[in-house]
């Protein structure tokens, strides 16, 4: 059950009293009818205010002793109990996801927007120089300290497995973890709220995309990249592709995957041009178009590619582009709804959100 504004003002009182020493163990705490006329409320709001601290095994209630403090106040529970007092937000970057064009301004925008709202911060956070367990514990144990209601993990590259390897020690901290990522493959199974693209959906798209031009032999081109993550991110794309020329062609007729940059053009040359290509990003798109005009190569007429990435924009891509104030609004709502103080993790939710075409201006 949430707390309403009421309820949270008292058990702000009573946390700040605790954490400042003014409630050591055996002290009593107001009762119920004192609070409510303090507060100028109702005693069922002073009742549950108080309750929370009941809750978390901080009081204790007696018809004969009254409410009581009934444990210290040890640097753990002080912790917590700054956590929840604060708004204050920290986002968790990975060395190369901050400039990373999925963290983009519409995104933080849409997200600071919909938070300041809330009242809360947002504060930036990267990992630069953290590549050890003992290093990430110690500036977790500092962030806490200072009082954190929440993390965003914004991540992507080899910063996944390491803070996953490592999750337990956000969870010796605090239990309010979220996670944007552009594909968050490696997180689908851990236990964080996590909002995502549909990747899946994104191939499927691609693929309806070429279809409907009348395009039968369609290719998948990526990267010469083999990272777990890398590969499980594109095969669940490739899935969609694969799903979608199922369902509308014959049945029989199934995508190639071509990698790497020279291997696309020898065997595009190799089909005499005749197939469509879904390139995994828009940065790979444009240097295929670079390097088939080195070659004396025409520009490939049927492709499309992926995050409309404004770096971009003169190369004028048909592209499938993420839902970046989507993803921002969902997120914000995830944080809001499970931030409270009464908030239990009984589940966590996942959400995948679909992207949409945008065809270039050369069609």
């Amino acid at each position: 059950m949430a707390v309403n504004q009421e309820q949270f003002a008292i058990y702000r009182h009573l946390t700040e009293q605790l954490i400042h020493g003014q409630l050591p163990v055996g002290s009593h705490i107001a009762s119920e009818a004192e609070l409510a006329r303090q507060f100028s409320t109702t005693r069922m709001n002073a009742y549950r205010a108080v309750k929370q601290l009941e809750r978390r095994g901080i009081v204790g209630r007696s018809k004969r002793a009254g409410t009581r403090v009934i444990v210290p106040m040890n640097p753990a529970l002080l912790r917590q109990l700054k956590c929840e007092m604060t708004r204050r937000i920290c986002v968790i970057h990975s060395r190369n996801s901050y400039e990373y064009l999925h963290w983009t301004g519409a995104f933080q925008k849409t997200l600071r927007e919909m938070l300041t709202a809330e009242n809360f911060t947002l504060e930036d956070i990267h990992l630069d120089d953290i590549t050890t367990r003992e290093a990430l514990d110690e500036k977790l144990l500092q962030l806490t300290e200072e009082g954190i209601a929440a993390f965003i993990l914004s991540i992507r590259g080899e910063e996944d497995g390491f803070l996953i390897d490592n999750s337990d020690l956000f969870f010796q901290y605090h239990n309010k973890i979220f996670v944007y990522q552009s594909g968050a493959m490696n997180w689908m199974h851990w236990p964080f709220h996590t909002v995502t693209v549909n990747v899946f959906g994104e191939g499927c798209l691609a693929a309806k995309y070429l279809l409907e031009r009348g395009i039968r032999n369609i290719v998948y081109c990526r990267r010469e990249i083999s990272s777990a993550d890398y590969l499980a991110f594109n095969q669940e794309r490739l899935l969609g592709v694969k799903f979608t020329m199922r369902r509308l062609c014959d049945g029989g007729i199934q995508p190639e995957e071509w990698v790497g940059v020279e291997e696309i053009h020898r065997k595009y040359l190799e089909n005499g041009g005749n197939c469509g290509l879904i390139v995994s990003t828009d940065e790979l798109a444009a240097q295929l178009i670079d390097y088939f005009a080195a070659q004396g190569t025409a520009r490939p007429p049927e492709m499309i590619s992926f995050d409309n990435n404004s770096r971009y924009s003169s190369y004028r891509l048909s592209t499938i582009s993420p839902p970046h104030i989507d993803m921002a609004r969902t997120l914000s709502r995830l944080i809001i709804d499970n931030i409270d103080i009464d908030s239990e993790c009984d589940f966590v939710s996942y959400v995948k959100i679909d992207s949409k075409l945008i065809r270039n201006q050369q069609e």
